[in-house]
């Protein structure tokens, strides 16, 4: 996950620009992560529920920025704010995978030596 991290944190570096970019990452994010749960809690199948997450994620950032911004004029159209959703719906998705992969396989941190278990004998 540390390593996930790291690739991940220079694309997030270009949404410090803009605010509204940052919303846009974690709207994403989140519509991907909850609709993904929800269809592996349904299914149980992971790389299904990833794409449909990363799919209903995409098309609410599409939505939002097509129909609401652009045809209902409520707002700005904006490529830029698509393109952050897309790629926080991605991230979500890839997240996703990890934590689901991580349940199945039963992934629980090392717990921490006691610093004073090798001087039991002495």
């Amino acid at each position: 996950m540390k390593y996930l991290l790291l690739i991940l944190f220079p694309f997030m570096l270009s949404s410090q620009d803009d605010k509204s970019d940052t919303k846009h990452f974690y709207a994403g994010f989140g519509i991907s992560c909850i609709s993904g749960s929800i269809v592996n809690h349904y299914t149980d199948k992971p790389g299904l529920s990833c794409v449909i997450g990363f799919g209903v994620g995409t098309l609410a950032g599409l939505g939002k920025e097509y129909i609401y911004d652009k045809q209902w004029g409520k707002g700005v159209f904006s490529k830029d704010d698509y393109r952050m959703t897309a790629w926080g719906s991605l991230c979500g998705s890839i997240v996703l995978r990890c934590v689901i992969d991580w349940n199945k396989v039963g992934f629980v941190p090392r717990k921490k030596k006691d610093k004073y278990s090798l001087n039991k004998d002495i």
